[in-house]
């Protein structure tokens, strides 16, 4: 039962017209005014104990909207950290892409030199081995050369054979037979010594 400030001030002056006119002939009356005295107090003082309680259940509250309101700004400040955790992670993260991408770019510029390096020596091969057909073909005419050198050594070898048979005695001619035969060797030594260049050449090219 809640106490009005009116209902407190008319309990003062029930009270103050009982200390005035008590007396002979007012004992009912006043009686009667302590019984309504006892119970004015008695709801006042439910009602103090009410409002002892309530202070009580709000004090209770507060602090534990105290608590709350602590582990919200706790939770906050973790908050706050992780979000700064999050960012400086981003920063990381972007920095780490952008060095994948400036390695990106370096290993297809190597890529593009592979390519070009790739395209100049497909090239440098094309360029030996029509050098080293080259080569064979002079080879091949080198051999014909010595074919014909041989022939002609023969033909010189049977007319010696002629000249011998026949009993020639022309010293003078003999010589000059000599002479041509031996300017005919040398020639094949010449031309086998080229020959042999000419391989040790292709053998060379084809290393490549």
């Amino acid at each position: 039962m809640t106490v009005t400030r009116e209902e407190f001030v008319k309990l003062e002056e029930r009270v103050h017209v009982i200390e005035t006119w008590a007396g002979p002939g007012q004992l009912e009356a006043h009686s009667e005014n302590l019984t309504a005295l006892r119970r004015d107090v008695k709801a006042i003082r439910s009602t103090t104990e009410g409002l002892g309680r309530r202070v009580a259940n709000l004090a209770d509250g507060q602090a534990k909207l105290v608590a709350q309101v602590a582990n919200l700004e706790d939770g906050q400040a973790k908050l706050i950290t992780r979000v700064a955790n999050l960012e400086e992670g981003q920063s990381k993260l972007i920095f780490q892409v952008a060095n994948l991408e400036d390695g990106q770019a370096k290993l297809a510029a190597q890529v593009g030199d592979l390519q070009a390096g790739q395209a100049n020596l497909t090239t440098r091969v094309d360029d030996l081995s029509a050098k080293v057909d080259d080569l064979y073909t002079k080879v091949d005419n080198l051999q014909a050369s010595v074919s014909d050198l041989q022939s002609g050594q023969a033909g010189l070898a049977l007319q010696v054979d002629n000249l011998q048979a026949g009993q020639l005695s022309m010293a003078a001619y003999q010589k000059t037979l000599a002479a041509q035969q031996e300017m005919l060797n040398t020639r094949l030594d010449a031309v086998a010594t080229q020959i042999g260049d000419l391989t040790q050449l292709v053998k060379t090219a084809l290393s490549f």
